[in-house]
């Protein structure tokens, strides 16, 4: 991602910390779409709009919509 190298360990979903940090009414909308835990293999720049490599694929992060 960027100039970092991560590796990915687990989904992320929203959870009770999250919601109280929020609103409660938020957690539905965000099922599903938590993120991604992931681990710091080589630290770099990550800006907006940097394409994300999976194994030997990139993603550009303009593609999801």
């Amino acid at each position: 991602m960027g100039g970092a190298l991560l590796e990915g360990l687990e989904l992320c979903e929203p959870c009770s910390l999250f919601a109280k940090r929020t609103y409660p009414q938020v957690i539905p909308f965000f099922n599903g779409r938590g993120g991604l835990r992931a681990r710091i293999l080589r630290g770099g720049t990550i800006r907006t709009g940097d394409a994300v490599t999976i194994g030997s694929q990139v993603h550009s992060g303009a593609e999801e919509k």
